[in-house]
C-alpha cells in the first residue's frame, strides 16, 4: 500500500517494530508515540485494568473481564487510520478469545468495536502480498458440534478495520479459502481410504467416523459459501457422505448455520 501522508509512514515503522506482548508480562505495557498503554491482570478476580496515559494525564481507564494478552497498533483497511487492537482471553478450556479495536484522539482513547473469536486467537498478516495487512483467524462455529474439539475443523476468516469497525472480508481471499478446502478434502480422502463406518439408526454419531466426516465437511461447505459457490460444497457432501443421516446433516447446515 502506498502511504499517503508522512505521519502514516511514521506510524507504519512504529507498528512493525513493536515487540508483541507476552502472556507472562504483568503489567503489560505498550507505547504509541505519546500514548502509553498499561494493562494489569488481577489474579484474584481475573480481570484486567487498562489505562491510557498521555503526558501524565490519564485519558482512559477501564476493566476487561479476562486477561489482556496483547496490545497492537497497525494501519488496517484503506482509510489510512491507525487502529489499536486489544486481545483479551477469558480463560477456560479452548475458550475464549476476543479482540477490541479503538483509536486515540488528542485527549481521549475510544473503544469502537469488538469481535468474539471463541476458540481462535488472531494474527495480523499480509495474506496476499499487497503490503496491506489483515486480521486472520478461524471461525469456530463447529467446535464440539459433530465430534470432539480435537476432531473439529474450522474455516479461515479474515477481517479488516474500516472506519474503526470490524469488517469481514474473507471472500476477498480465495487463495486462503481454497487452501483450506484442499486440506479438508485431503483429510476426507484419508478418512474414506480407511473405510469410515456409519452409525446404526438411532446411534449417536458424535464419537463415530461419521461424526469426524461431518466435522470435516461442515467447514468445507462454509468455505465454498465464502467463495460464493455453496452448491459445490453440497455436491461434494453428496458425493462422499454415505450415511443415512445425510439429509438431516445438510438441513442442519442450511437451516441452523445458514450455509445457503
Amino acid at each position: 500500500m502506498i502511504m499517503k501522508k508522512s505521519i502514516s509512514i511514521l506510524f507504519f515503522f512504529i507498528t512493525v517494530s513493536i515487540v508483541n506482548a507476552q502472556w507472562d508480562e504483568n503489567p503489560l505495557k505498550f507505547s504509541l508515540g505519546e500514548y502509553n498503554f498499561k494493562s494489569y491482570y488481577d489474579t484474584t478476580d481475573f480481570n484486567s485494568k487498562l489505562t491510557v496515559v498521555k503526558k501524565g494525564e490519564t485519558l482512559y481507564s477501564n476493566e476487561f473481564s479476562g486477561r489482556i494478552f496483547s496490545i497492537k497498533a497497525d494501519e488496517l483497511g484503506e482509510d489510512g487510520k491507525i487502529d489499536i487492537l486489544i486481545g483479551v482471553y477469558s480463560g477456560g478450556a479452548h475458550c475464549c478469545f476476543s479482540v477490541y479495536t479503538g483509536h486515540t484522539e488528542e485527549r481521549d482513547f475510544i473503544i469502537t468495536d469488538s469481535l468474539m473469536l471463541g476458540n481462535s486467537d488472531y494474527e495480523i498478516k499480509d495474506l496476499n502480498d499487497d503490503n496491506q495487512r489483515e486480521i486472520f483467524a478461524y471461525d469456530d462455529r463447529f467446535a464440539y458440534v459433530f465430534t470432539s474439539y480435537a476432531g473439529s475443523r474450522f474455516s479461515p476468516v479474515v477481517y479488516t478495520v474500516s472506519n474503526y469497525k470490524f469488517e469481514n472480508i474473507t471472500g476477498k481471499f480465495p487463495a486462503v479459502i481454497n487452501s483450506n478446502i484442499d486440506d479438508l478434502k485431503s483429510q476426507m480422502n484419508e478418512l474414506i481410504g480407511k473405510g469410515y463406518n456409519c452409525p446404526a439408526v438411532g446411534e449417536d454419531a458424535f464419537s463415530s467416523d461419521a461424526g469426524m466426516a461431518k466435522a470435516i465437511l461442515a467447514p468445507l461447505v462454509q468455505d465454498y459459501m465464502n467463495l460464493g459457490e455453496v452448491s459445490k460444497g453440497y455436491d461434494y457432501v453428496n458425493s462422499v457422505y454415505k450415511c443415512s443421516d445425510k439429509q438431516s446433516f445438510i438441513d442442519t447446515l442450511k437451516i441452523v448455520y445458514k450455509l445457503k
